[in-house]
């Protein structure tokens, strides 16, 4: 199946027209914006829904992530997500893979996401300014849930259900989906690798019409060298529409405290694509910023605070 939606007939056949959804390629929490979005291999925390669903698998710990983004020309951006390490399952057990392997390991996360465009001004074609017209709203929303397992030593596969929602005015477009993920990290080395298909189902229907709407389908390739404090990353994303993209990301963590993030955001069309944040770490808790210009669009400011025990 993840063979399939990799395939490229699958990712270029919607690619002549815009699909729906799109909101869903916008990337959240601080860490991984300020790392331009390279984070397949890198997403083994509370973001691995957003990006690789495997690495739920390999969580260090139960986390809580939730963030704001200031967003251009009055958007605003909600995200949280919640990722519960469920440990090692000790019934696979098995004298192959050596004894420095105790069982494997498994997770699941939950996720929410949502892209508000604040009150529109209701207009006609005679009253095009809309004086004495309301207003109405229009909102874009997800929720996800997942599950990682660990299948081999080093290799760990996920799944993971979403369903998305476009609203505008009292007209709403719904429809489910489904992401797959593996995660590859190399015994002995300090490479990570992750690849994910995103965003796959049969499309969505508009509320009262039978014509289907091509989901925004996403491949995702990456990978990331750790080495101390230090932490470099490098994804290729292609998208539905035929966008191919590249993402980039570095960050060092200076005194144990303080997280230093510079990226580069090939998807970034609006501005140069260079991105930035830092992060503050504390026992059992981090805060983190971005920033991300996008030219005469205006500046994103997200900020987000992570819970770990």
């Amino acid at each position: 199946m993840l063979l399939a939606a990799l395939s490229p007939p699958a990712l270029a056949a919607g690619s002549a027209g815009a699909t729906p959804f799109s909101f869903i390629r916008l990337d959240a929490d601080a860490r991984p914006v300020a790392l331009g979005g390279a984070y397949t291999a890198v997403a083994n925390d509370a973001n691995a829904l957003l990006y690789n669903p495997a690495g739920l698998a390999l969580l260090p710990s139960h986390q809580l992530t939730l963030m704001h983004n200031q967003f251009v020309q009055g958007l605003t951006q909600e995200y949280a997500a919640f990722a519960y390490n469920i440990g090692e399952n000790d019934q696979y057990n098995d004298t192959r893979y050596g004894d420095g392997f105790t069982g494997l390991r498994q997770g699941w996360g939950v996720m929410l996401d949502t892209l508000s465009f604040g009150k529109i001004q209701r207009t006609t074609v005679s009253n095009p300014d809309g004086t004495g017209l309301s207003s109405f709203g229009l909102r874009d929303s997800a929720v996800s849930f997942g599950y990682g397992l660990q299948v081999l030593p080093g290799l760990a596969a996920g799944a993971a259900l979403k369903g998305l929602d476009e609203t505008v005015d009292n007209v709403s477009l719904w429809a489910p989906a489904a992401d797959l993920g593996l995660y590859y990290a190399p015994h002995g080395l300090p490479l990570t690798f992750g690849l994910a298909a995103q965003n796959l189902g049969p499309g969505a229907k508009m509320q009262g019409t039978t014509a289907t709407e091509p989901l925004p389908a996403t491949a995702r390739l990456g990978a990331a060298l750790r080495w101390g404090t230090g932490l470099v990353s490098v994804d290729g994303v292609e998208t539905r529409d035929g966008r191919p993209s590249i993402h980039g990301g570095a960050e060092f963590v200076a005194y144990k405290r303080l997280a230093l993030r510079v990226g580069y955001d090939g998807a970034n069309q609006a501005g140069p694509g260079v991105t930035a944040g830092l992060g503050v770490l504390f026992p059992g808790a981090s805060v983190n910023y971005a920033f991300v210009p996008f030219g005469e669009l205006g500046d994103a400011h997200r900020i987000s605070l992570e819970l770990h025990w």
